[in-house]
């Protein structure tokens, strides 16, 4: 067989074998961030729908930056990324784009992060009493060995 359709036949099968990245059926560019509503807020709970086609968001506004919102503000997003939803998670604080309460990951939304818990502080009385007790556990170690070095 001759070089040059030797060299065609590779060329061929290099292009048939070369895997594809994923396909994705959203496509939506730059995210816009417009809306007529942008808050600021904390998802206190995802649920999908019954269809299961889209997620119902349930935010604790913290800030309004446009538009009006109450305390809470409920939003509908698509539940899969292919059809362009956004993926909320509970505890997050998101800054979110909305048109007529519906956002999609093509209206900008921000992930501000995790929400800090609160940490786990002992009483006072207790750290006194765990700062006496190293106190006394280190005297009772350094003295006998201090006795001893005379």
């Amino acid at each position: 067989m001759p070089r040059r359709p030797l060299a065609l036949l590779f060329l061929l099968a290099a292009l048939v074998v070369v895997p594809a990245g994923p396909a994705w059926a959203c496509s939506c560019g730059a995210p816009q961030r417009t809306g007529d509503l942008v808050v600021v807020g904390v998802a206190e709970s995802v649920d999908k729908t019954r269809s299961g086609e889209e997620l119902q968001v349930r935010l604790r506004v913290e800030v309004t930056e446009r538009g009006s919102a109450g305390a809470q503000v409920e939003l509908s997003t698509a539940a899969q990324g292919t059809a362009c939803g956004y993926e909320f998670r509970e505890g997050h604080r998101y800054r979110v784009y909305a048109h007529e309460s519906s956002t999609s990951s093509c209206d900008g939304n921000e992930d501000l992060g995790l929400v800090d818990q609160p940490a786990w502080e002992p009483p006072g009385a207790l750290w006194w009493a765990l700062g006496s007790g190293a106190v006394v556990v280190a005297g009772l170690i350094w003295l006998p060995r201090r006795g001893r070095a005379r």
